[in-house]
């Protein structure tokens, strides 16, 4: 897996690459980690290129918009792929995550 990571403003776009599995989690949180431990707290995650998520996956998220919320900050998604999306509604969490149409309105949710 490969995951993209862009500063857009105050905003942390995170673009995982590919399968987001019990494969690829572990990768996945070392990167939450890492942002969170710089003291990012604001992040939008770009799912135009994940094509499978698990729910191993799906638990990596939520520790990803605990972890923000934690500092203030949150977690919003944009262009997920149909079956991601999908799984983001059959599960519920489309509640629970902002989903966005385009990236600017995104990040701009923030302020």
């Amino acid at each position: 897996m490969e995951i993209k990571i862009t500063e857009m403003g105050d905003a942390t776009i995170i673009t995982p690459v590919g399968e987001l599995t019990n494969d690829t989690a572990l990768e996945f949180k070392q990167e939450r980690e890492n942002l969170i431990k710089q003291g990012k707290c604001k992040f939008v995650l770009n799912l135009e290129e994940l094509n499978i998520l698990s729910s191993i996956g799906i638990r990596e998220c939520l520790s990803l918009f605990k972890d923000a919320e934690s500092k203030g900050g949150g977690v919003r998604l944009f262009n997920p792929r149909p079956q991601v999306k999908d799984v983001f509604k059959t599960t519920g969490l489309l509640q629970v995550f902002k989903l966005y149409n385009s990236l600017d309105e995104a990040r701009q949710s923030f302020s």
